[in-house]
């Protein structure tokens, strides 16, 4: 496993966001909104920020679409012009997926993502979509055994293999870190939480995984040493899995606690955030 430091970003309890920051086209700054939801089926609660493919902007809504249970829309940031690509629960039963939290990534022009419902069991699904014809696949609904449970986070690919979380399910019902192999569309548990006594190993992890060097880092919203939430590391080769860090390890928490976001990788540096904590609790 590859030497790595870790910097938190703590904080209050909270959320802030941005509709669209207008930087381009001779943009000094500032704000432009591009498009505004619930206008009628073009979506409602957009979660998770959008992806860039080829100057187009794509994203998902946890609600709104044609039955009410979230959208995969396209934007187009000259125009400003929304589409609707998908309206999950189009299928009975909801088989098809339902409320996307999670971001949408790109893999040979096909767009991947995650459901937090839906699918054949209710559970949640891993789904594709072709954004040239708004169809959609479902590659696996979770709630088949230990496999996992409601996955709210996007995915992230290495080498042609998907690799996402779920907050719950798994050998302990404490979520797991699974992979889904394009090819042969085979999901696989690769690590179930709360694998250790009282949850040291980290429970329920909300956020995506960050991918370097045959290693998985991600984040924890519970357990660790503290069960205050925990920094993790998963060896893609062997599957072993190493707490880098406990939160709520300094007095009074001053360190941060608990966490909803994921992390990312800059020159061996994973920096993240904390949605409590911190110097001012």
């Amino acid at each position: 496993m590859n030497t790595i430091s870790v910097a938190l970003i703590s904080g209050l309890i909270g959320s802030a966001f941005v509709q669209t920051a207008w930087a381009a086209q001779g943009g000094k700054g500032g704000e432009k909104v591009l498009h505004s939801f619930g206008s009628g089926t073009d979506g409602q609660n957009p979660y998770a920020g959008v992806t860039d493919v080829k100057g187009k902007l794509y994203g998902t809504t946890v609600k709104g679409g044609t039955a009410g249970n979230g959208t995969v829309f396209s934007v187009d940031p000259k125009t400003g012009a929304e589409t609707v690509l998908y309206s999950f629960c189009s299928q009975q039963n909801c088989t098809d997926g339902s409320e996307p939290f999670g971001n949408l990534i790109t893999v040979k022009g096909t767009l991947y993502g995650t459901t937090f419902e839906g699918g054949t069991t209710d559970s949640g699904t891993v789904f594709a979509l072709d954004p040239k014809t708004g169809s959609e696949t479902v590659l696996h609904s979770f709630g088949s055994g230990t496999d996992g449970y409601t996955p709210e986070a996007g995915l992230t690919d290495v080498k042609g293999t998907l690799y996402g979380t779920t907050y719950t399910g798994g050998a302990s019902g404490n979520g797991v870190v699974f992979a889904l192999d394009l090819k042969r569309g085979a999901e696989m548990v690769v690590y179930s939480f709360c694998s250790r006594q009282n949850c040291t190993d980290g429970s329920e992890p909300f956020a995506g995984l960050d991918a370097a060097k045959d290693t998985l880092y991600g984040m924890a919203a519970n357990g660790g040493a503290n069960d205050y939430g925990a920094v993790f590391a998963i060896d893609l080769k062997t599957g072993a899995e190493t707490v880098l860090y406990s939160f709520c390890s300094q007095q009074n928490c001053t360190d941060g606690e608990g966490s909803d976001a994921g992390l990312i990788d800059v020159k061996g540096m994973l920096y993240g955030t904390t949605y409590s904590g911190g110097a001012s609790g």
